[in-house]
């Protein structure tokens, strides 16, 4: 991931939109006062803490999780720009998603969740929500789940530890072979906010075009995070991405797969 931009959400893109805004508070969850009866039937703990090998999980290129790492400032400069913009209080809800497939999503998702678990008081929870080919497991170094539920589409909760930084994860429960209903995964995420009341949630969504999971939860977050791969990524993708986002919306644009330029 080499550079950030800032773009105002509207129907199309403009013709020289090409400013870089970097801009940071520690944002903290609020309790919700009810419950509803659904949310009941979500884990409120995880099943056990896993550990992460440094190493493998550097070899994936995730890097966040230490501070002292080159890359580490990108995604902090990037996190602390979603913070300041941030509106209201409550839990965060940030969707981390593309245009197209292989644009680094999950590599991105992954390393923006543990900027803010480094930073962040209140809990961050990471969400692979691409059920159709989740990512965030073997990234991590995670065997798959070997009974994930079928009454919902978010299974396996662990809580991940890498020499210290902490954060929940919550994998699919489902592949190609029980997809769920669009709408499903922007349920289960409400019932997520409400009994693990996290500070923030990083969703690692599918891509825009062609998949149907990723719109729901784009209209319901806090703010987005379009990945776009350099040489790969097109100008009419971005701008047909635009249509969906909310005016009240943060939106943040990475460019992935740049040369190196000193940043």
């Amino acid at each position: 991931m080499e550079m950030m931009k800032t773009i105002t959400a509207h129907s199309r893109l403009d013709a020289d939109a090409d400013a870089v805004n970097l801009r940071s508070t520690s944002p903290v969850g609020r309790p919700h006062p009810e419950q509803p009866a659904s949310a009941e039937t979500f884990p409120r703990d995880p099943t056990h803490v896993h550990g992460l090998s440094l190493t493998y999980l550097e070899g994936h290129r995730i890097v966040a999780c230490r501070s002292n790492h080159r890359i580490t400032r990108v995604y902090d400069i990037l996190r602390n720009q979603i913070t300041q913009a941030r509106k209201g209080s409550g839990s965060l809800m940030i969707a981390v998603t593309a245009p197209a497939c292989g644009c680094g999503t999950s590599v991105t998702a992954i390393n923006l969740a543990f900027s803010f678990a480094r930073s962040t008081t209140g809990g961050v929870l990471l969400v692979d929500g691409n059920g159709a080919a989740p990512a965030a497991g073997s990234l991590l170094g995670l065997a798959p789940l070997s009974d994930p539920p079928r009454d919902r589409h978010l299974g396996g909760h662990v809580r991940l530890d890498a020499q210290g930084v902490r954060l929940d994860l919550l994998r699919p429960a489902c592949g190609q072979e029980r997809k769920p209903p669009p709408h499903q995964l922007a349920d289960d995420l409400e019932q997520v906010r409400q009994v693990l009341q996290p500070a923030v949630i990083v969703v690692d969504l599918p891509p825009m075009l062609g998949f149907d999971e990723a719109p729901p939860i784009v209209a319901a977050a806090d703010v987005v995070v379009l990945v776009v791969a350099a040489g790969q990524s097109t100008r009419a993708e971005v701008a047909v991405c635009q249509t969906y986002f909310q005016p009240h919306q943060t939106v943040q644009v990475v460019l992935n797969k740049a040369q190196r330029h000193g940043l």
